[in-house]
């Protein structure tokens, strides 16, 4: 016999009761009592946890969008050397530029997959990778058009901040794993 003890609701379900993130069920064997973050205890009334989940999804996803879309107005703005450079620039900054815009381009990525459910880690990595590396051929390439130029180093300083981005994300997903299985969360 299954029986069931919270303060809203004192029943019999084969489950348990879930109220708020809090979920009792017990046995004649045993008591299982699970905790679980649902988004201001809105779990079980029309939508409130899906529904915020689903914003933050399209915030995330339309956070990715702009970013990609900054990234590729900047890359093809045309004539770009003319623009005043300061003196501090050291001869290829615009290697570090490269790096940093498309560690952030991985990073939005590892954001919005995070965020949605959808990273598993190395495996998700290398898709990401592979599309990183793809969108900065495409990038380089399509630089012709406006009369810029396609450079290899700006490719490989993408693929670098691409790599370390999801390198780490990769090591930080796995220590995550690791400590739910040996706490058992």
């Amino acid at each position: 016999m299954n029986s069931v003890v919270s303060s809203d609701t004192i029943g019999s379900t084969p489950e348990g009761a879930r109220i708020g993130g809090i979920r009792v069920a017990a046995n004649d064997r045993e008591l299982n009592l699970s905790v679980a973050m649902t988004g201001s205890g809105r779990a079980g009334r029309k939508g409130g946890a899906a529904r915020a989940s689903s914003r933050s999804a399209g915030v995330r996803r339309a956070c990715l969008i702009g970013y990609w879309l900054a990234i590729f107005f900047m890359t093809h703005w045309p004539r770009i050397e003319d623009f005043p450079h300061p003196p501090w620039l050291f001869p290829q900054f615009d290697l570090v530029v490269h790096f940093c815009l498309y560690a952030g381009w991985a990073a939005a990525w590892v954001w919005v997959l995070i965020g949605e459910g959808k990273w598993a880690g190395a495996r998700t990595a290398k898709w990401v990778a592979l599309g990183g590396a793809a969108y900065s051929l495409f990038d380089e390439f399509t630089q012709l058009i406006v009369g810029r130029d396609a450079e290899i180093g700006d490719i490989l300083a993408d693929l670098a901040g691409v790599v370390v981005v999801l390198a780490l994300a990769s090591r930080w997903w796995r220590r995550r794993v690791e400590r739910r299985r040996r706490w058992g969360g």
